[in-house]
C-alpha cells in the first residue's frame, strides 16, 4: 500500500510545483482549525430527510457505490452550457507548525441544505449549501512529515445518516488522528469517536465510512509504505463500539491495506472489499491484491479472488461498485473494481473465486503509463455501466484520460471518449444522463477542468472551468447544484440561473 500516499503525495508535489512555477495555476489556499470535543442491485434510498432536499449523503452516493443521483434532474444536455459559478469557498490557511496545506482531496457530502467536507489541513467544515458560508468547523488532527511519509489531514469523505436511536442526522468521517468520528450534523459536536488505526505506526484513515443497517464499516490502512496490518472494522452506528474486525493478513504481518471504501449489498447480507498490496519486502500476502466478499455483521470471509500481482505495487485503488448484468438470460448480481494495472475486473457477486466474468483495459499501468483509481458509475434504471481511467488509446489515438460505457455482461465498449487530461478521481452522474468527469493533470498542455458528458452517446456537453485547478475529488450532484472540490482552488458550487 505504498501507492495511495505516493499518489496523493505526487499530486501535492505537482500542484505545489505548478503553483510556484506556472502563472496559470492559482495559488494554493491553506487552512486551520479548533480542538475537537472529546467524547438486483438497486441503490438503497438516502438517509431519511424531513425536507424536500435532494441529498448526496455518502461517498460514491451510497453503500452500493452507484455514483448516480437519479433524483437530480436540473442539469441537462441542452442547458449545461448555462451553468454558472454560484459561489466559491476556500478553507482557512493553517495556523499550526507542520500543518498540511488546505487542499481538498475528500469529496463533498450534501445533506438537507448543508455541505460537509474535510480538508487536508485536518479541519472539517459544514457549509451553507446556498451561500458557502461556514456553519461550523471541527479540527480532527493531522499527520506531520516524517522520514517515510508527507503531511496529511482529512482525506476521508463523510457519510451523513440518521442516528438509529435518536434519529438525529450524524456525520461519520475518518480522521488523521486515527479515529472514526460521529459528529452532530447541526453543531459539529462529537457524539463519539473510536480508534481505527495508529498514526504513530504511520496508519491513516484513507477509507470513507460506509453506513448500513446500524453498522459503520471502514478500511484499515497504512499512510504510505506498508507499516500496519490492513483490514476492515465494523462499529455500532449509535455508540461507536467496535463490533468486528476482518484482517487481510495474518497476525504479525503488515500489508493488505484497505484504503478504498467497502461496498454493501442492498439486502444487507454482504460486504465487498478491494485490498491493497502486500509487504513489498516479503511476508505472507494474505488477502492482498484481492476482491473479497464478507458476511455482513460478522465480517466472516465468504469468497475471494486474488489478482496475480504479488510483489508489485499494482493493487486495487478503486472502491468496488455493485451492479447487475443479464448473463445467460438471467439477472446476475455483479461487483467490479479497477486495479492500478489499468484493468477493470467484473465478478459474479456469488462466485468471486471463479475469477472475473470479464475484464477490460481502460488505462495503462501505474506508475509510468497510466492508472485506474476511480469507481464505476451504475445506472440501475437503464442498466448502464460507465468506467473512467488515465492514459489510454481510443480509435488508435492516445489520450490522457477517458470515459467509456461498457456492456455490464461482457465488458464490450458501447461508446468511448478520449479526454485531454488525466482522470484519477471518480466520475458521477445525475438523473438526466449527465456524467461529470474530474481531471487531475499538471502537464502544461493538459486540461484541468470538469467535463460534462452525455451518457447516451458519450458526446462532450460542456467543460466547466476550475481556474486551471486539478480535481481529485468526485463531483457531486445535489439539489440543483453540481459541487466540485478542487485541490488548490477551494470548493465551487455550479448552478443554473433560472
Amino acid at each position: 500500500m505504498e501507492s495511495k500516499s505516493r499518489i496523493i503525495g505526487f499530486l501535492i508535489g505537482l500542484v505545489l510545483i505548478g503553483t510556484a512555477c506556472s502563472p496559470d495555476v492559482e495559488p494554493l489556499r491553506q487552512g486551520r482549525g479548533e480542538n475537537p470535543q472529546e467524547t438486483t442491485v438497486q441503490e438503497p434510498s438516502q438517509a431519511p430527510s424531513d425536507s424536500s432536499s435532494i441529498n448526496w449523503s455518502a461517498y460514491l452516493f451510497g453503500p452500493t457505490h452507484s455514483s448516480r443521483n437519479s433524483n437530480t434532474k436540473a442539469i441537462t444536455a441542452t442547458n449545461a452550457s448555462d451553468l454558472t459559478e454560484e459561489w466559491q469557498w476556500a478553507p482557512e490557511p493553517p495556523s499550526q507548525e507542520g500543518q498540511p496545506p488546505s487542499q481538498l482531496f475528500a469529496s463533498p457530502t450534501v445533506f438537507d441544505g448543508t455541505v460537509y467536507i474535510g480538508v487536508n489541513s485536518g479541519d472539517f467544515y459544514a457549509l451553507d449549501e446556498a451561500t458557502g458560508t461556514v456553519r461550523w468547523k471541527q479540527f480532527l488532527g493531522f499527520l506531520e512529515q516524517n522520514e517515510s511519509c508527507g503531511r496529511r489531514g482529512t482525506t476521508s469523505t463523510a457519510t451523513v445518516a440518521e442516528d438509529p436511536k435518536t434519529g438525529e442526522p450524524t456525520v461519520y468521517v475518518g480522521a488523521a488522528d486515527g479515529n472514526l468520528y460521529a459528529l452532530n450534523a447541526a453543531s459539529g459536536d462529537t457524539r463519539w469517536k473510536s480508534f481505527v488505526v495508529s498514526p504513530q505506526e504511520d496508519g491513516h484513515n484513507w477509507s470513507s465510512p460506509t453506513v448500513m443497517d446500524g453498522r459503520v464499516y471502514v478500511g484499515v490502512a497504512s499512510h504510505c509504505k506498508s507499516t500496519v496490518r490492513g483490514g476492515v472494522k465494523e462499529y455500532d452506528q449509535a455508540t461507536g463500539r467496535l463490533l468486528e474486525t476482518y484482517w487481510t493478513v495474518p497476525k504479525g504481518v503488515i500489508g493488505g491495506s484497505v484504503w478504498s471504501s467497502v461496498a454493501a449489498a442492498s439486502n444487507g447480507k454482504s460486504i465487498f472489499v478491494s485490498t491493497g498490496n502486500g509487504d513489498l519486502n516479503g511476508g505472507d500476502p494474505g488477502d492482498s491484491f484481492s476482491v473479497v466478499r464478507l458476511k455482513a455483521r460478522t465480517l466472516t470471509k465468504e469468497d475471494i479472488w486474488t489478482a496475480p500481482l504479488e510483489g508489485t505495487d499494482l493493487d486495487f485503488g478503486a472502491s468496488p461498485t455493485l451492479f447487475s448484468a443479464r448473463i445467460n438470460d438471467e439477472t446476475t448480481p455483479m461487483v467490479g473494481a479497477c486495479n492500478k494495472n489499468g484493468r477493470f475486473y467484473a465478478f459474479r457477486q456469488k462466485n468471486l473465486s471463479a475469477g472475473p466474468a470479464w475484464e477490460v483495459e481502460v488505462s495503462g499501468k501505474w506508475p509510468n503509463d497510466g492508472n485506474c483509481l476511480g469507481a464505476a458509475i451504475w445506472d440501475s434504471d437503464r442498466e448502464r455501466l460507465f468506467v473512467s481511467g488515465a492514459q489510454t488509446t481510443v480509435d488508435g489515438k492516445s489520450h490522457r484520460g477517458s470515459i467509456r460505457e461498457v456492456n455490464p455482461a461482457t465488458g464490450a465498449f458501447l461508446w468511448e471518449l478520449g479526454l485531454p487530461g488525466v482522470v484519477w478521481g471518480s466520475p458521477s452522474m445525475n438523473g438526466n444522463n449527465i456524467i461529470a468527469v474530474p481531471s487531475f493533470d499538471t502537464d502544461p498542455s493538459a486540461e484541468r477542468a470538469v467535463w460534462l458528458i452525455d451518457a447516451n452517446d458519450g458526446s462532450m456537453v460542456e467543460t466547466l472551468d476550475t481556474a486551471d485547478n486539478p480535481v481529485f475529488s468526485q463531483p457531486v450532484f445535489a439539489d440543483n447544484y453540481l459541487f466540485v472540490a478542487t485541490v488548490g482552488g477551494g470548493l465551487i458550487a455550479y448552478k443554473l440561473e433560472f
